[in-house]
């Protein structure tokens, strides 16, 4: 009732009250009214208390759980008794375990919604790290909460295939583990065997067709079936176009799209699937930018990877898009995307003409470095891909001919300059914005609302942005160089 120790004044206050009523008894009982009102005034402080740091009891291996009840479940929760103020918790991954393609992957966490913990098969528990935080208007406390996952009892199997040619051999254990996204395999301290249970070593390259398995430290299988399937004639060239630096008001991105054709006249095909790696600078980009959030693929409209189906244009044509950290010789810097596709195309879509077939978009943790991106295209990293083939099983065609080409991914020095140096002021503003920094770069600028919707285009007189006549709301300003942008959020009074 006396509402210590809330606050380091009410201790205080508490301090000297004894200290005072120690000296003359008759005031101990004024004193202690005086702190029990204050206390019950003081009971509607709000307190923010996310608890101390703590591990969790491990919970099953690959499960969905929601955060928020988890703690509360732990009889740990976050607050005491004048929690109920609080409205905002948040949840943010700070460390994952490390697997074989690089920290365990999970989606990321917002107010406690459901978090789906991977399937990492059989093997020690694991832990992963988050910073949980508890705040309102008036406090903000953090503590590291650590989940603790049990492997599963079970050893995990799974099986993945890869194609190659019929004169074409793989030709080491980096090749066969490319083929899988390993995602319950624990670790590459394990062996491989063949169908005869021989164990493969450095002398058994290359292998031809056949089934491969390969048995992590605690049991986990993987098997690899090589397939040797007809070559295709046709020779295909990937390249990069667009690419651009730009900037959605909090982040910044290197945004590229990746380009397809073939080459040396060999004519044009069905696109059945493939996959491709690349390589990034990691002082722009950080390690395991999958594992991290820091990649998007996507296929818009008019892109090939997102074209519809011939004879049904509600279904897509290609499914299974996938986007892994690819850890070979203990890259940090390297990450790969596949795909797969349907029965479903009635003409051929790849032509020598260069046609777009994903966008990539990846964020920065330092946009004054160079990207540095390219494609990974030596050795096994290159004929990742196949056509359509009218030949049962339909799925033959493995492209051995391809050829990369990354100059298009290259941006300008200009480009991190005008990223970098340019600001908008005043912000908040009532009629008119101001631009500093080196504008003559600058082709265009464009305003949208905050729904979205395109309000103004300005093409020339950068220094000086009338925006008198727009009602008062939020606003994004996007400024569009010749191979970048950023887009800045501004508040019209």
């Amino acid at each position: 009732p006396l509402g210590f120790p809330k606050s380091a004044p009410n201790l205080v206050l508490f301090v000297v009250l004894i200290i005072n009523s120690m000296k003359n008894k008759l005031h101990y009982l004024g004193y202690t009214f005086i702190i029990f009102i204050f206390g019950i005034i003081n009971t509607n402080a709000q307190i923010c208390d996310a608890g101390p740091d703590r591990t969790l009891e491990c919970i099953n291996n690959g499960v969905t759980v929601n955060l928020d009840d988890l703690l509360a479940d732990a009889g740990k929760n976050d607050t005491n008794s004048n929690s109920s103020k609080v409205f905002s918790r948040r949840w943010v991954l700070k460390s994952a375990p490390l697997s074989p393609r690089g920290p365990r992957r999970i989606p990321p966490v917002e107010n406690g919604d459901k978090v789906d913990f991977p399937n990492t098969g059989a093997g020690p528990e694991e832990y992963y790290v988050f910073e949980y935080t508890v705040s309102d208007d008036g406090c903000t406390d953090t503590s590291e909460i650590t989940i603790c996952v049990l492997g599963d009892e079970a050893a995990s199997f799974n099986e993945s295939s890869l194609y190659i040619c019929e004169d074409e051999t793989v030709t080491n254990k980096d090749e066969l583990f490319n083929a899988s996204p390993l995602n319950e395999i624990r670790d590459f301290f394990g062996y491989w065997e063949d169908a005869d249970n021989n164990e493969l070593t450095e002398s058994s390259f290359p292998l031809g067709e056949g089934a491969y398995t390969y048995f992590d430290s605690s049991g986990n299988i993987n098997d690899v079936l090589v397939y040797e399937i007809p070559c295709s004639n046709k020779d295909i060239n990937l390249s990069f176009a667009n690419a651009q630096n730009t900037n959605d008001g909090v982040n910044d991105y290197f945004e590229v799209d990746v380009m397809i054709q073939t080459i040396n006249s060999t004519g044009s095909f069905k696109l059945r699937d493939g996959k491709l790696f690349f390589q990034y600078n990691v002082a722009a980009f950080g390690e395991y930018v999958n594992a991290n959030d820091r990649i998007e693929v996507t296929q818009p409209d008019g892109y090939i990877a997102g074209q519809s189906s011939d004879s049904d244009p509600s279904k897509k044509n290609y499914y299974e898009f996938k986007t892994y950290d690819n850890t070979n010789n203990g890259s940090v810097n390297r990450v790969s995307w596949g795909f797969s596709g349907y029965f479903t195309l009635t003409s051929n879509n790849v032509n020598e003409t260069p046609k777009k077939l994903c966008h990539l978009k990846i964020k920065y943790v330092d946009a004054t470095k160079l990207p540095l991106f390219t494609y990974e295209s030596n050795g096994i990293y290159d004929d990742q891909f196949r056509e359509y083939s009218t030949i049962y099983p339909f799925n033959n065609g493995s492209i051995s001919n391809d050829s990369f080409d990354s100059n298009g991914a290259t941006l300008s020095d200009n480009d991190f300059e005008i990223l970098t140096n340019i600001s908008l002021f005043p912000n908040p503003t009532k009629n008119t914005l101001y631009t500093k920094g080196d504008i003559s770069k600058i082709k265009t600028i464009h305003i949208y609302s905050i729904t979205g919707k395109h309000v103004m285009t300005i093409k020339n007189s950068f220094e000086e942005i009338n925006i008198s006549r727009l009602e008062t709301s939020i606003y994004f300003v996007k400024l569009n160089t010749e191979n970048t942008s950023k887009t800045f959020k501004i508040i019209k009074k």
